[in-house]
């Protein structure tokens, strides 16, 4: 016997919709990598120059900090001695940069020149 209150055969319908908007805020720059753009190199240089400074600068207030509590506490001592040679490392890595940057060196590597003799096939396709 059948059931009165149910039909025999019914309809589902399923409605999906989706709206996908990617945004981001960091965008590639394909001029880092063109060792022929130079202001591209030195953009980098300048950068870890700037980075190298900044962090010199803070190491040198913390273990200023510490060596003024050094002489009461031994733990502060020992910050203060790691702080003020993290700051001489800093310090020198960015006094090489900065070198590099005023002689017109790359930021890291090696900078690699291949020049295109008559010899010398052309890559083939993808």
């Amino acid at each position: 016997m059948v059931d009165p209150g149910f039909p025999q055969s019914h309809t589902t319908g399923t409605t999906t919709t989706t709206t996908t908007r990617v945004a981001t805020n960091i965008r590639f720059d394909p001029t880092y990598l063109n060792p022929r753009n130079i202001p591209g190199v030195l953009k980098c240089a300048v950068l870890e120059f700037g980075y190298c400074a900044l962090w010199t600068f803070f190491y040198l207030t913390a273990a200023a900090a510490c060596a003024s509590w050094g002489g009461s506490d031994p733990a502060a001592a020992a910050a203060a001695f790691f702080g003020f040679v993290a700051m001489i490392l800093y310090g020198a890595d960015a006094f090489f940069k900065f070198k590099g940057w005023r002689a017109g060196e790359i930021a890291q590597g090696e900078r690699q020149i291949q020049m295109a003799g008559p010899d010398m096939a052309s890559p083939g396709a993808y």
